[in-house]
């Protein structure tokens, strides 16, 4: 299924996912480019609370997790959740472009 922004809102998004798993998207959604000199530090990861959606729309980094780096490129979709490590950095020459959800929700359909 092909996400965009545009459409993370739409009930259409949420009642597509699987039957047994939805989201609840709450209102923070943005398109960023990031500054040359941005990084995700480690002390990012243990304030996170909710679930955060990235979609990369432009530029190249990585992004070192509990399990592995990520190479970050355009097309890339990441759904980041509490209790994880997550640290990226990007190119200055060529600066992350992210559309983001923040603040989402997980919930199991009963």
């Amino acid at each position: 299924m092909a996400v965009s922004v545009k459409n993370l809102y739409s009930s259409a998004f949420v009642t597509s996912l699987p039957p047994t798993f939805s989201a609840l998207l709450l209102p923070h959604c943005a398109r960023v480019r990031c500054e040359p000199d941005w990084h995700l530090g480690a002390d990012w990861a243990p304030r996170l609370r909710d679930y955060d959606l990235w979609f990369v729309w432009s530029g190249r980094g990585h992004l070192r997790t509990t399990d592995g780096e990520i190479p970050l490129a355009p097309g890339v979709c990441l759904w980041m959740r509490p209790g994880r490590r997550y640290e990226a950095t990007h190119d200055r020459a060529a600066p992350l472009g992210v559309a983001e959800a923040r603040k989402v929700r997980e919930r199991v359909a009963p």
